[in-house]
């Protein structure tokens, strides 16, 4: 992890959980400062990165021509994309080995994650989990502005990079803007609130830039009207941090 500035505190709770928050400012501004905290979960999955770039490739244009474009969510990447189609296509449909690999991967990563930062969620009788999961494909010169998944129902959503080249995303603080760099590299993933703000640098690359990304709904009442019957039930368990 880099960081432009360091106006915060950061801590690892463990091998994946990383916390940021405010430095607290003199006792006479207390009052008058906003409380901030962000849970970072960074996690690593190698397993058949070349198939899996491939089967992306490949599902490009067959998503591009049979759904029609309506936005690109802010992302800058435009309409002959994947992304922007993301409400309308779900990757968590896919049956092919390579997508069920990856699915259940994700699912214990969310588990993990979810156990480690509140795991009084599993006891809850509302609980009823439901993925948007896509895919972005970028050129070289492409990068993803500034942007945000969700400020109205947020919940959590996921970034995964299967193929880049020194590229890095980054994550605005609330309040302070101050920015968090990751650096992109293969088969990583990250699991961040949905309400952040974040982009990616511009994609310097020959080959083109490979990432996945989904939001999580804590349950159906959540989800926009717009991509409501586009979500998938996931299959989240408790499991034991230690």
């Amino acid at each position: 992890m880099d960081n432009v500035d360091r106006n915060f505190k950061f801590e690892r709770l463990n091998e994946n959980l990383l916390k940021f928050y405010r430095i607290d400012p003199p006792k006479h501004l207390l009052k008058y400062t906003p409380e901030w905290s962000l849970e970072f979960w960074i996690y690593k999955f190698l397993h058949n990165l070349d198939p899996l770039a491939k089967f992306l490739q490949k599902r490009e244009p067959e998503i591009i021509d049979q759904y029609t474009a309506t936005h690109d969510s802010s992302t800058g990447l435009g309409k002959n994309t994947v992304t922007s189609r993301f409400h309308k296509y779900n990757l968590f449909r896919e049956t092919d080995p390579v997508i069920e690999a990856l699915k259940a991967d994700i699912e214990k990563q969310i588990s993990t994650y979810l156990s480690s930062t509140n795991p009084s969620i599993f006891n809850s009788t509302n609980f009823d989990p439901h993925i948007n999961c896509w895919f972005n494909i970028m050129h070289p010169n492409d990068k993803i502005n500034e942007h945000a998944h969700n400020v109205t129902n947020p919940f959590i959503s996921g970034h995964y990079t299967v193929s880049c080249e020194d590229s890095y995303t980054y994550y605005v603080i609330p309040v302070t803007r101050d920015r968090l760099e990751f650096k992109n590299t293969n088969g990583e993933g990250t699991i961040f609130p949905s309400y952040v703000q974040h982009g990616t640098s511009s994609h310097t690359g020959a080959d083109v830039r490979i990432s996945i990304a989904w939001d999580l709904y804590y349950n159906k009442e959540d989800i926009f009207p717009a991509i409501y019957d586009n979500v998938e039930k996931v299959n989240l368990n408790y499991v034991d941090p230690k």
